[in-house]
C-alpha cells in the first residue's frame, strides 16, 4: 500500500520502479490514483510516470474499499486526513499491510491503529541495503547532485544547497516531520524544487555509506 506523498517524491527522483524491485506488487488506493491525476492537470508532469504504470504494468494495483470496516474506518479517518491519507491507512489496517507516507498527521494516525509506518527516504534505505542500487547507477546519480555543495567554511562543512546556509539536513528533517516539498519551499523562498529533490537523492547514499564526496565549489 503506497500513499501518494511517497509515490509523488518517488516519481520526482524517478525511482518510481524501486517500488516494484523492492515489493513485487503494490496496492494504490483510488483515492490516491484520483489525487494522482488532480496534479497531473495542475501541471506536475513528472506524476504522468504513476498514472502510466498503473494503465499499463501489472504490479501496481488500484484497489477501493472493500468491506464496511474499511470503509468505516475510512469514514473516521476523515475528520484527520485527507481521502488519500484514510483510504491508505483504512487498507493498510484491514489488510495487515504497512503504510509509506511522508505525511506526519497521516503517519501519526496510521501508528494509533496499530500500522506500520515509513516514507520515501526508508524506502530508499532498504532500496540500498537489499543492493537494489548499483553502483553504475550511484556514479550517475552522484553526478546529478550538482546542487549539493560541501565547503569547510560553509556551515562547518555540512553539505548545502548551491552554496548557501541551508544544509540538506535540515530539508530532510523537515521532510520525515511531514512536511511537504511545497511547505519546504514556502518556507525558504530561495530554493527551487530541484534542490529539495536532490536533498532526497543525497540522503539515499548518506544512509548506504557508499556516499563520494561531492566537489565543493
Amino acid at each position: 500500500m503506497v500513499n501518494a506523498t511517497v509515490l509523488s517524491n518517488l516519481a520526482r527522483v524517478d525511482r518510481i520502479r524501486i517500488l516494484k524491485e523492492l515489493f513485487g506488487r503494490i496496492i494504490v488506493p483510488m483515492q490516491v490514483y484520483e489525487e494522482i491525476l488532480r496534479g497531473i492537470e495542475a501541471g506536475y508532469t513528472f506524476l504522468k510516470t504513476v498514472d502510466e504504470i498503473a494503465e499499463e504494468e501489472d504490479w501496481m494495483n488500484l484497489e477501493p474499499l472493500k468491506n464496511k470496516k474499511e470503509r468505516r474506518l475510512f469514514k473516521d479517518l476523515l475528520e484527520r486526513v485527507g481521502y488519500g491519507e484514510a483510504a491508505g491507512i483504512a487498507i493498510a489496517k484491514e489488510r495487515d499491510l504497512f503504510f509509506p507516507s511522508d505525511d506526519k498527521i497521516a503517519r501519526r494516525a496510521a501508528k494509533e491503529h496499530g500500522v506500520e509506518v515509513s516514507g520515501t527516504l526508508g524506502i530508499l534505505q532498504i532500496a540500498i541495503e537489499e543492493g537494489k542500487l548499483s553502483t553504475e547507477e550511484e556514479v550517475k546519480e552522484m553526478e546529478r547532485l550538482d546542487r549539493i555543495t560541501i565547503n569547510p567554511n560553509v556551515c562547518l562543512g555540512q553539505p548545502t544547497i548551491r552554496g548557501m546556509r541551508i544544509t540538506v539536513s535540515v530539508i530532510l528533517k523537515m521532510l520525515a516531520g511531514g512536511k511537504s516539498i511545497q511547505e519546504v519551499l514556502e518556507a525558504y523562498p530561495e530554493l527551487e524544487e530541484e534542490d529539495v529533490q536532490q536533498a532526497i537523492q543525497y540522503a539515499a547514499w548518506v544512509v548506504s555509506e557508499q556516499l563520494r564526496m561531492v566537489p565543493t565549489r
